[in-house]
């Protein structure tokens, strides 16, 4: 863990480690309220695990000694290890003076030949450090070439697009072997791959957007002309309604202005015509003579079978 001399003191070491703690301290510690006692001091188990030299029964109360338990957390931990995929991260130390935004570049140097990573980084120049499965490998970099239905078909392309080099991958039984440098450039070319498959992707798009907001702006014109044809006061209302999704709300065009003008010249003959009913049904001259007036002050004048 750490580059260079270190020193250790060995007297007592194995007497150490197998150091128990007193019965009763245990049993303190085992009945304490806090959580993190409870972790550090679990209940005690039977052990049945038959010894070695010792008949088949089980034997109980057998004392864990130090050592005992740094062997089991140590398997825990190997158990844990193997079941996922660790990533380890080296701290280097920069400077042995223990200051800030100071960088000794020898001191960095010993520290990177003791932790091996420089004949590490060798090695891997050396050999094919990256390894994909074919099927993760045709998968990621298909985007090079859509038009390859299979792995060698991609990996030809690939090579004729000097993309691959000669030498620098191997193909094996199950995966693709790549040195460092190829996978770079591959990734390189994959990132270029994309851009253009993006682009055709949001070409494509926003063609088909704006086509349906075409095929949108031109259902509400036709609207509108039907509307105006029949004449009705919901059809126009529902029409006008619609022409606020046109561009500038539809009011630099012909066709909606003269909706608008229509919708109120309607409203304004379904008004007169409701007040001729009124003042026939309730048989008032001077509401009939109101009314009559209104008729005859529109321009143009409307017919009515009133």
């Amino acid at each position: 863990h750490y580059a260079g001399p270190v020193f250790y003191n060995i007297s007592n070491f194995l007497e150490k480690n197998k150091d128990q703690l007193h019965p009763d301290i245990l049993n303190v510690l085992r009945d304490s309220q806090s959580p993190l006692m409870k972790i550090m001091f679990p209940p005690e188990v039977e052990d049945s695990t038959p010894q070695r030299g010792r008949t088949n029964k089980p034997t109980t109360n057998v004392k864990r000694t130090l050592g005992g338990q740094f062997k089991n957390q140590l398997n825990d931990l190997i158990s844990t290890l193997n079941s996922t995929f660790p990533h380890f991260v080296r701290c280097m130390k920069p400077n042995d003076k223990k200051i800030g935004n100071l960088f000794t570049s020898s001191r960095m140097q010993d520290q990177l030949r003791y932790a091996g990573l420089v004949e590490v980084c060798r090695i891997r120049k050396l050999g094919y450090p990256v390894r994909r499965g074919f099927d993760e490998f045709y998968k990621r970099y298909r985007c090079c070439d859509l038009l390859s239905p299979n792995l060698d078909s991609l990996i030809q392309t690939l090579v004729a697009k000097k993309i691959l080099i000669t030498n620098e991958f191997a193909k094996g039984k199950t995966r693709i072997f790549l040195r460092q440098l190829q996978s770079v450039q591959l990734e390189l070319a994959r990132e270029t791959a994309l851009l253009s498959v993006v682009m055709i992707i949001q070409k494509y798009s926003r063609r088909f957007i704006m086509r349906r907001r075409y095929k949108n702006l031109l259902k509400i014109i036709n609207n509108l002309s039907i509307a105006i044809t029949k004449r009705t006061e919901a059809g126009l209302t529902n029409a006008t309604d619609m022409a606020g999704e046109l561009p500038y709300g539809g009011k630099h065009l012909k066709i909606v202005k003269e909706a608008f003008s229509l919708l109120l010249r309607v409203r304004e003959e379904l008004r007169i015509v409701k007040l001729l009913e009124n003042a026939i049904a309730y048989k008032e001259l001077n509401q009939l003579n109101s009314a009559i007036e209104a008729h005859n002050s529109m321009k143009p004048p409307f017919y009515t079978p009133l």
